[in-house]
């Protein structure tokens, strides 16, 4: 949201994963290296994640960065790989990173029937038509 330009901040970032074998090692590795934790841990020093630590559609951890949602399905679109497809290629610090299009965060909050949702798909229905805004 933040990166197209909608000025609403959560507390955490949410990353669509493929979940194969070869992907769920890799970002077990980069969330260890975040001493990442799932949330409602109730151990002080967790043990590291392994690819197993993926499991269900959704699972959050607790990092030293903040906190990192992990979405293996996404509603109202066909797959994560089409979804990629049609990302924007964004740079965030020194890195170029693929965010999902206006129109497939659009389709994701669509029918969830939470106000915030609704406010973001105003907002970004706006960012779309130039029509957006920033408060100072």
């Amino acid at each position: 949201m933040v990166l197209h330009g909608y000025a609403r901040f959560t507390q955490d970032i949410d990353l669509a994963i493929e979940s194969d074998a070869r992907n769920r090692d890799r970002l077990a590795a980069a969330l260890n290296e975040l001493n990442a934790r799932p949330v409602r841990a109730t151990a002080a020093s967790p043990a590291p994640l392994t690819r197993t630590a993926f499991t269900g559609p959704f699972v959050s951890f607790d990092t030293d960065a903040g906190r990192i949602d992990l979405l293996k399905r996404l509603m109202n679109v066909p797959s994560i790989a089409e979804v990629r497809a049609r990302a924007e290629q964004m740079a965030i610090g020194a890195a170029t990173v693929p965010v999902a299009s206006i129109d497939d965060l659009i389709a994701m909050k669509t029918g969830t029937g939470r106000p915030l949702d609704e406010a973001d798909i105003a907002a970004l229905e706006s960012i779309q038509s130039g029509e957006y805004h920033r408060e100072p």
